[in-house]
């Protein structure tokens, strides 16, 4: 019997779910290494639909 793509994704999550969970509980340490946020920092929307692609 052959694997099912949805079998392999739920295999994929049951096991990487709690390894990401595992990972971030443990980075308590890197969360106070972080520079703060600039009150001046703007934020960028791109909207891909639109998109000519003249790579500028």
């Amino acid at each position: 019997m052959a694997i099912t793509r949805r079998e392999l994704i739920t295999g994929i999550a049951k096991v990487g779910v709690p390894a990401a969970v595992a990972v971030s509980v443990g980075s308590q340490a890197l969360q106070a290494e972080t520079t703060p946020m600039p009150t001046a920092a703007v934020g960028l929307l791109y909207d891909a639909t639109i998109c000519i692609g003249c790579n500028a």
